[in-house]
């Protein structure tokens, strides 16, 4: 005992667990140690993931390549407002949107159409008319014409001249439809009652050279007379 009482800490001896300055030591040798072939083997070696297989099925997924609504289908071209009847339907603007509304909106392809600047004329098949009666033709129709700011009809076509011209003026109640054979061509003449004549012609005659350019284009008529 010392003096004052107090017992003196004896020193372990042995085992001793290292100082905290040692095991710096310690783990700054092993870090610095290069790993040789005595060296305990790490046990992820070789267990990393296996290159992954390039599967069968797994090619190049593009979508589905789906026809382009703004392009017609083959074979179509329409007639354009202006001097040039027949204009293909990628040359006009306004003649390609009313083609793509006309498509998504009823679902069918007109045969051809007339684009003025204050009337759209869709012309179909009597196949097509029959898919666009299915739901309701006047609200399609009313649903263009918001689309295209003008007044729209929706026609069938037919399988003559003078079936075609009973179409295209079946909303006037025509009272007689006449094919002459003339030199000149093909003349359609058409009596309406005199109270609806002016709602067939349109507007300065406008309606009325719509129809003329179908018709001649559609059945090869030369003239289109109203009486």
């Amino acid at each position: 005992m010392t003096e004052g009482g107090a017992r003196p800490r004896r020193k372990k001896q042995g085992n001793e667990s290292p100082s905290n300055d040692q095991k710096r030591e310690r783990d700054r040798d092993r870090r610095r140690k290069p790993q040789g072939a005595g060296d305990r083997p790490d046990r992820r070696e070789g267990r990393g993931r296996p290159e992954r297989r390039q599967s069968r099925d797994r090619r190049d997924h593009r979508p589905r390549q789906r026809p382009d609504p703004n392009v017609p289908s083959p074979g179509i071209t329409i007639t354009i407002k202006g001097p040039a009847p027949g204009l293909k339907l990628d040359e006009d603007a306004e003649a390609l949107n009313a083609f793509q509304l006309f498509r998504t909106i009823t679902g069918v392809d007109p045969k051809d159409l007339y684009q003025g600047p204050d009337r759209t004329i869709y012309i179909v098949t009597q196949e097509s008319f029959q898919q666009v009666l299915a739901g309701s033709k006047r609200a399609k129709r009313e649903l263009l014409k918001e689309r295209l700011g003008h007044p729209v009809e929706i026609i069938p076509d037919g399988e003559d001249a003078e079936t075609f011209a009973a179409n295209l003026f079946d909303a006037f109640k025509p009272e007689k439809i006449e094919r002459i054979e003339a030199p000149a061509g093909t003349i359609i003449h058409v009596s309406l009652p005199i109270d609806n004549k002016g709602r067939a012609i349109g507007k300065e005659g406008s309606r009325l050279r719509a129809v003329r350019e179908l018709a001649a284009r559609l059945h090869d008529v030369n003239d289109l007379v109203v009486t």
